[in-house]
């Protein structure tokens, strides 16, 4: 609850709106929640299998000691706490080509033996996304957004993700 109310709140993403909106003009038939629609417990319930391209452009917390700090922050309601940790991500049901995190650090993770780097990321690709783009760096709210639409840009030209990702 932290993360939502009183001192150390995480402040509101100004841009974010913005970021959406981006983002549903290169992407046809896009789904766009926002606020409190852009909740933990709609996640969990939406049928995300038909979905191509997931974008989140939110808060992130990782905690590189432990993956019990490290999430994925959403709307809380409905009986949820709106911080998806990694195990709750990996039992998603996916099939997007791509997740994109915009968020900070959301490439980080916990260093687990035999496992590899543990977070947010090997998570969805877990939950069986093909790809996910992350951040392994802080990340500023409204140059994200330019960002994200050169990227988006990019891949509507026809690029791949790494080359849209680059020309970016």
């Amino acid at each position: 609850r932290a993360a939502f109310a009183g001192e150390g709140a995480l402040p509101r993403l100004a841009a974010s709106a913005e970021e959406a909106r981006v983002v549903a003009r290169y992407v046809p038939l896009a789904t766009v929640v926002r606020r409190r629609e852009a909740s933990e417990a709609r996640l969990k319930h939406e049928p995300l299998g038909s979905y191509r391209i997931l974008h989140f452009a939110t808060h992130a917390l990782v905690d590189e000691g432990t993956l019990t700090r490290t999430a994925l922050v959403l709307a809380p309601g409905d009986g949820e706490d709106g911080l998806v940790g990694p195990g709750e991500l990996a039992r998603l049901t996916l099939s997007a080509d791509l997740v994109i995190l915009s968020a900070c650090r959301t490439a980080g993770g916990t260093l687990v033996r035999g496992e590899g780097l543990q977070g947010l990321t090997s998570a969805l690709l877990q939950a069986g996304a093909r790809s996910v783009l992350a951040t392994r760096w802080p990340i500023a709210d409204r140059p994200t957004v330019r960002l994200v639409e050169s990227f988006y840009r990019e891949l509507a030209a026809g690029r791949t993700v790494g080359d849209a990702l680059r020309e970016a």
